[in-house]
């Protein structure tokens, strides 16, 4: 199976990700690749005791441990792990190397086989319809874990698109159907794998959980991972999340530039950018969230 990109956005992207494989490195740049694949590519798990852990099958942090801080029970090897995976699996297919397939399958099968649709992110072992499980991921540094799983799904979009094993679409759209993990992190990293696994499968969750987090009002004081993702100015350091429902899009007037490094105007790019709809479906109201009406101001994966 070669999974493609169905569904376009409204502005051509300028340019597009390569699927792993999609070209063979040869000469001085595949004597890179085979460095790297005999070097810490093939030995993560030996060179330091983090990579074993990540995202495995014994890998259930509870409470402060869902943050990064402790070196042997905290969640940091989520995210060292994202990084690691994500090379992993692109190497291994751009060498056409079976040893390395093998080791990315092994290493990211426990996370595809154990996602459910309630999970918090690619957090498994809770439940998003627990708010007590919600606040707990939200406490450990505005939830970071979630920001460690928007990292991952970098590894297993290329899995995917390596692959087409829909177990991996599948734990993606988990992943990012719910709008209110769009405002956890540290920093937020959820908006862009949503429009890339959208582009595959057109899940209209994923469009308006996009459209919701451009949408809403962001408040740093309310979402701290917002202004470390996003710069607007930061208008206080305690944070409230809301435990309760979803943030809500009250309109245009809400989105400030004010300290927006790159100019890029919520206000402006909603009227030019956004999710294409599909062939043949009705168009929605303008600046409805159901119309996907997404600004767009960085296409390509993270």
């Amino acid at each position: 199976m070669n999974p493609q990109r169905i569904h376009g956005l409204k502005v051509p992207a300028a340019m597009e990700m390569l699927r792993p494989g999609e070209v063979k490195p040869r000469g001085w740049l595949r004597d890179w690749c085979v460095t790297a694949r005999n070097g810490y590519i093939s030995r993560m798990d030996e060179i330091d005791q983090a990579f074993p852990r990540a995202w495995n099958v014994d890998f259930q942090p509870r409470g402060k441990f869902l943050d990064w801080g402790d070196p042997d029970r905290g969640a940091w090897c989520a995210e060292g792990g994202a990084y690691w995976f994500e090379g992993l699996v692109r190497l291994a297919w751009e060498l056409d190397d079976a040893e390395l397939k093998d080791m990315a399958r092994r290493r990211l099968e426990p996370l595809l086989e154990r996602m459910y649709p309630k999970a918090i992110g690619f957090v498994h072992w809770l439940d998003r319809d627990n708010q007590a499980q919600m606040k707990e991921v939200a406490d450990a540094n505005h939830g970071f874990i979630v920001g460690a799983s928007g990292r991952t799904t970098r590894a297993v979009m290329a899995y995917w698109e390596a692959t087409g094993d829909e177990r991996a679409i599948r734990a993606l759209r988990w992943c990012l159907d719910d709008p209110r993990f769009y405002f956890l992190g540290n920093p937020v990293t959820l908006p862009a794998p949503a429009i890339d696994t959208w582009r595959y499968c057109g899940d209209e969750r994923l469009a308006a959980a996009v459209d919701n987090f451009f949408a809403t009002h962001h408040d740093p004081a309310r979402w701290p991972a917002v202004a470390t993702g996003y710069p607007w100015r930061r208008a206080g350091s305690a944070c409230a999340f809301a435990t309760t429902g979803i943030p809500t899009a009250t309109g245009r007037g809400n989105c400030s530039t004010e300290s927006f490094p790159m100019k890029v105007s919520c206000l402006s790019q909603r009227e030019r950018h956004g999710l294409a709809t599909q062939s043949g479906s009705p168009t929605p109201a303008p600046g409805s969230i159901s119309s996907r009406r997404v600004p767009v101001s960085r296409t390509a994966s993270q």
